[in-house]
């Protein structure tokens, strides 16, 4: 019979993954947007910016929380596709749309908040060990939207290196996303 497989539990945060502060989570609502479309789960942008104290130290919780177990609440990961019409192409044509995916508020605010911790771990990480710095020219000009996955960080922790220096291995990943504004 096949060996039972054994839940891991998420790696604790390390440097990359520390707990979000309050301060974190003010900055990120001060870059907030207002007069957008809301997701699937109905919360406007605006209602996040009027959000009470005890909200947002809740709001915080909740981020913190998902962030130290590893999990993304469900509605945080589904989104409402709306056709929006390409400028100058008719409208009688299926392919003079675009498909715009309207999102969880709440989970872009968590991701504009672990954008600035990756980037900064980013910038820290190319500059400390000097890592194809041909390749990351322009990596933090304006219209560069950057987005990194550490999941590597987590494979480091689980897999130590052997100590032999000609078998040592040692696990590295960099993943940008870059979109244009």
């Amino acid at each position: 019979h096949p060996a039972a497989q054994v839940a891991r539990k998420p790696p604790r945060p390390t440097s990359l993954l520390r707990a979000i502060t309050e301060q974190e989570l003010h900055d990120a609502l001060r870059f907030t947007k207002c007069h957008r479309a809301c997701g699937p789960d109905d919360v406007y942008n605006e209602a996040l910016l009027q959000l009470p104290k005890l909200a947002r130290t809740a709001l915080l919780r909740t981020f913190n929380r998902s962030l130290s177990r590893g999990i993304v609440p469900r509605a945080w990961k589904s989104g409402t596709i709306v056709p929006f019409l390409k400028p100058g192409k008719p409208a009688g044509r299926v392919d003079s749309y675009r498909p715009v995916t309207l999102t969880s508020a709440i989970a872009k605010l968590m991701e504009r908040i672990l954008h600035e911790h990756q980037r900064g771990h980013l910038s820290i990480q190319i500059y400390h060990w000097g890592r194809l710095p041909h390749m990351f020219s322009g990596l933090f000009s304006p219209n560069i939207k950057i987005s990194i996955n550490v999941c590597c960080k987590s494979i480091d922790q689980s897999n130590p290196p052997i100590p032999s220096s000609e078998h040592a291995m040692k696990t590295d990943a960099h993943i940008l996303d870059t979109l244009s504004k």
